[in-house]
């Protein structure tokens, strides 16, 4: 049995290569994979096949060619594409991601390269040139969390690497300012299922412990106002608690989610249900509640990312919001290879993952009949 590039080799080779009637441009990978109806890998496996052996010619911006059958204006233009591209970092973004850009790209036909850097803006230049040295024409960036005031420093790198004409493709955390191509995760529409998960569960009073002082705050918060504003629930300003220390508020988690309770469980006694930032805040939360004396067993917690702790009843109650890496990796490594076939076009796409969810066990209450 045939490959599915094989048959599309055959498919260029009859309606392109030795056809009398046709002269030019080949239709771009992803127009010729809808035609045929299948993915583009395999019509971009067959495409580098093809390039490689000189029947086909790719000119960077411009598109690819029946080799000898350009426009007589392009031929001075024949080149090879750049087939480098890297993976820009503050702190490495986990294997899940990595390797499903990997896994395409070098399907594709393109190298990747890892380059880990600082937000030191005057260190730019330096990795700038570094970037160069590796010919490379496109880069993703996966921001770091940015509490500071001003540009981000994501952004001032990111407006570098265009203006040096290297395509930019953002992934995870959303880069505010930046109105480039996007792959990123849906903080907002995340926190609203947890949210949504735990209203259909009959809870009535949820509580939001967080941030809302910089984009990835204020998209969590926002998604947890929405889920209740749906379900035509008035926001109680009481059960909303927001620590806006900046990148401090690590240093002054423990006694701002103490105040926080406290004032809580004064003006709602019965509230059993939190929804918090993070995991380490939901686990602080949870903790806090304990010491308190105030843990009833039908309490629920949600927060982003896996728990780095081993509480077997914390992991029970825990909604587990999961940025979801292999997903943003894959989009990712698709949405930069369609850029390269747009033939120059000037494109802007921004997409939004909406984050997988693990959730717990819900306690249910089992009544026992003493008559029977």
């Amino acid at each position: 049995m045939q490959s599915k590039y094989q048959e599309v080799i055959e498919y260029i080779n009859e309606h392109y290569i030795e056809s009398n009637s046709f002269n030019g441009q080949i239709p771009s990978e992803p127009t010729l994979a809808k035609t045929l109806g299948i993915s583009r890998f395999p019509v971009n496996r067959a495409y580098n096949i093809l390039a490689k052996k000189g029947i086909l010619t790719k000119i960077g911006g411009i598109g690819t060619f029946v080799t000898n059958r350009e426009p007589e204006k392009f031929r001075n233009k024949k080149s090879t594409v750049m087939n480098v591209i890297g993976l820009a970092y503050f702190n490495n973004p986990g294997f899940e991601l990595t390797d499903a850009l990997q896994e395409i790209l070098t399907q594709a036909g393109y190298i990747t390269v890892n380059i880990q850097y600082n937000n030191n803006v005057h260190d730019q230049d330096k990795i700038l040139d570094y970037i160069k040295s590796l010919n490379v024409k496109s880069v993703f960036i996966i921001p770091e969390i940015f509490f500071g005031k001003g540009e981000h420093p994501n952004y001032a790198f990111a407006k570098v690497l265009a203006e040096n004409n290297i395509d930019v493709l953002v992934l995870d955390r959303p880069l505010e300012g930046y109105n480039g191509t996007q792959i990123l995760v849906d903080n907002a529409g995340g926190t609203a299922m947890a949210v949504e998960y735990m209203l259909k569960s009959g809870r009535k009073n949820i509580a939001y412990i967080g941030k809302d002082d910089y984009s990835v705050g204020k998209e969590r918060f926002s998604g947890y106002l929405n889920a209740l504003r749906r379900e035509d629930i008035k926001i109680d300003n009481s059960l909303i608690f927001l620590n806006r220390q900046g990148y401090h508020f690590i240093e002054t988690l423990e006694s701002f989610i103490k105040e926080s309770l406290q004032k809580l469980f004064k003006s709602c006694s019965e509230c059993n249900s939190f929804v918090c930032f993070g995991s380490l805040m939901a686990y602080k939360t949870y903790t806090c509640i304990k010491d308190m004396n105030l843990l009833t067993d039908d309490m629920l917690f949600a927060g982003y990312d896996k728990p780095q702790v081993y509480d077997h009843d914390f992991e029970k109650r825990f909604i587990a919001i999961e940025r979801p890496m292999k997903e943003i990796g894959r989009i990712g490594a698709e949405t930069l290879l369609s850029l390269h076939d747009s033939c120059g076009e000037s494109v802007s796409i921004i997409k939004r993952i909406l984050p997988s969810m693990h959730l717990p066990v819900v306690r249910k209450n089992v009544y026992i009949d003493r008559n029977l």
